[in-house]
């Protein structure tokens, strides 16, 4: 079990049980991999924070491999990065046993490759916005990402801006309605 909750990142009080101690020092060990899709400036921003942060990134994709080589010899060499660069997305899914996948690919990519990542257990965090489908099916569409996340115990997240949503956060706490024109 505790490996379980290791892979995702995701413990029970049960599981913790009477040696929480124990707990904290094994997860403290953990090396948590991930992976990030599409690097431009927020991709490597992702990069950079998630490599700042203790994860280990061993994989990186964009659309053309030679591009990919190039941005991990950048990486490497601006922030001691070691990643792996791949240019099928299928591909580094198949080959890489990854506990994170930051998605910030185009947006018209972000459905596609975060269900993927989702339906194999893999931790998501997806640049905004999640769903870039018309308004009518975006709500449907991201119920459904955060679904299979529940489905399999995993988190989903989405990086947004707050300065986007402040003109909406007292409408919120009021419960007052809002108008997303």
């Amino acid at each position: 079990t505790f490996n379980q909750g290791a892979r995702t990142g995701c413990f029970s009080r049960e599981e913790l049980g009477a040696d929480e101690e124990h707990f904290y020092t094994e997860l403290i060990k953990k090396i948590y991999r991930s992976a990030v899709l599409g690097l431009g400036s927020i991709g490597e921003f992702h990069a950079r924070e998630l490599h700042r942060g203790g994860t280990v990134v061993s994989a990186i994709l964009t659309r053309n491999q030679k591009k990919s080589e190039q941005l991990v010899l950048e990486l490497r060499k601006n922030y001691g990065i070691d990643a792996k660069p791949f240019s099928d997305f299928n591909h580094l899914l198949q080959t890489q046993e990854l506990d994170i996948v930051s998605v910030c690919t185009p947006a018209e990519c972000h459905y596609k490759h975060t269900i993927k990542c989702l339906e194999k257990g893999i931790n998501v965090l997806c640049e905004k916005p999640l769903v870039n489908k018309g308004f009518d099916k975006q709500y449907l569409s991201a119920c459904n990402l955060f679904n299979i996340a529940n489905k399999y115990d995993i988190k989903l997240s989405v990086n947004t801006q707050l300065v986007t949503i402040l003109n909406y956060i007292p409408n919120f706490l009021f419960n007052k309605s809002v108008d997303f024109s």
